[in-house]
């Protein structure tokens, strides 16, 4: 969607859904993705690549929830795609929101990746 602010409810949405899943709990990595959105886990990669400030703080809020909680997280092709899109898209931008929560998710995927920070 071209309107930044339909993508960013989108995007607040998504983090609400994980977040009433995983309740209280403590980050496990056990929700399976799917189960929330079909194709969550391609998504996150989408997500990250948002171009308007707003809305990919938004994503990136999201996709760190996403990141704690759902399985997919811990794939290290999707922590690569993501981190490539990271890279070379706009999260490393001089706004520090975005620059704080661009690092917090690429450390997070480092974390809960299946081979540690390898991946």
């Amino acid at each position: 969607d071209k309107n930044w602010k339909t993508r960013k409810d989108s995007y607040i949405f998504l983090n609400q859904l994980i977040s009433k899943r995983a309740g209280n709990r403590e980050a496990k990595n056990d929700i399976d993705s799917n189960d929330i959105v079909p194709s969550l886990d391609s998504f996150v990669i989408e997500m990250v690549k948002d171009k308007n400030a707003g809305a990919l703080d938004a994503a990136l809020q999201c996709a760190l929830v996403y990141a704690d909680h759902c399985g997919g997280a811990c794939s290290a092709d999707l922590a690569a795609n993501v981190a490539k899109e990271i890279v070379k898209g706009s999260s490393f931008s001089s706004r520090p929101t975005t620059l704080k929560l661009s690092t917090a998710l690429l450390l997070k995927l480092m974390e809960v990746g299946a081979d540690g920070a390898s991946s």
